[in-house]
């Protein structure tokens, strides 16, 4: 019986670990803390499309009828956006999963920022490779060439950055306190057509934004060419990542971009939680795009 108890103490461990991102010993036994082991027979509904979202599952051994197996975790973005689960998941198989519900869990990642920003830049990695990896990557990254908006004159006062941002996928669910202050260590920068934004194995120090105008994408070796308009990212999943640069990035006409060091990006998801939660639930929204 003992080694029971303890072979399933290690088999919640690992699920836990196989999807945690390197969580710290101590931040583990935070979340399991939290969890309490549930079991789910084959055709049981783990989630209901339109009910109310009140917990998150990661899956210890078993799998879904959509493929989801051990160390997979269930309900992350409906719990990042407060919204009814969008679809039903049953199990497959039998299933033993860790159970938090969705205050813990955001709870867990509120104290946790670090993870967040892990989440962010592996989530962001992921998805974009499997963008990429797509039959046509163009119609998902942005493949039309963008309508140049009329050109400001001038600098942006802080309120056309706030308004600017709030506009970013990436950042409409923060608050106008968070988005202030993301705003406040912005600058701005005019590009004239041709000009190089930053090329590809550049470091990515600073994420960037198009206020105005279009930026054209293009990566060595490759037919792929993209183009970015007003109140994108530039290279939309890639600038949430912090390896070197996969694409060269020049105006593709008279542009003005919006920017911010990295560095000062994650300062600010360690003050507004809701920031880092706006940016995981967007990247959750790509990963339901890409199926």
């Amino acid at each position: 019986m003992a080694t029971d108890l303890v072979t399933a103490a290690v088999e919640r461990e690992l699920a836990v670990r196989a999807g945690s991102l390197g969580l710290c010993a101590a931040q583990i036994g935070q979340l399991l803390g939290l969890a309490r082991e549930v079991e789910f027979r084959p055709g049981d509904a783990m989630c209901v499309a339109g009910a109310t979202t009140d917990h998150v599952y990661v899956l210890v051994d078993g799998e879904t009828d959509r493929g989801a197996a051990a160390g997979a975790t269930l309900g992350v973005l409906d719990a990042l956006t407060r919204r009814r689960c969008a679809r039903t998941v049953t199990a497959r198989t039998s299933i033993r999963a860790l159970e938090l519900h969705v205050d813990d869990y955001l709870g867990f990642l509120h104290d946790n920022i670090d993870v967040c920003q892990r989440m962010i830049d592996l989530l962001a990695t992921q998805l974009q490779a499997a963008a990429l990896a797509l039959p046509d990557p163009a119609a998902h990254l942005g493949s039309a060439p963008a309508i140049p908006a009329p050109l400001l004159d001038g600098d942006l006062a802080i309120v056309d950055r706030v308004l600017l941002i709030r506009q970013v996928a990436a950042f409409q669910r923060a608050a106008v306190q968070a988005l202030v202050s993301l705003a406040a260590r912005a600058w701005v920068r005019r590009a004239a057509p041709g000009e190089t934004i930053f090329a590809e194995g550049d470091p990515s120090e600073v994420v960037w934004m198009v206020a105005r105008g279009a930026v054209h994408l293009a990566r060595a070796g490759s037919p792929l060419v993209l183009f970015r308009g007003a109140a994108e990212l530039v290279t939309h999943l890639a600038e949430l990542t912090v390896g070197p640069r996969t694409f060269t990035a020049t105006a593709a006409a008279p542009s003005v971009l919006l920017g911010i060091h990295r560095e000062d990006l994650l300062d600010r998801l360690e003050e507004h939680f809701e920031l880092a939660r706006s940016i995981l639930a967007f990247l959750a929204e790509e990963q339901e795009r890409l199926g």
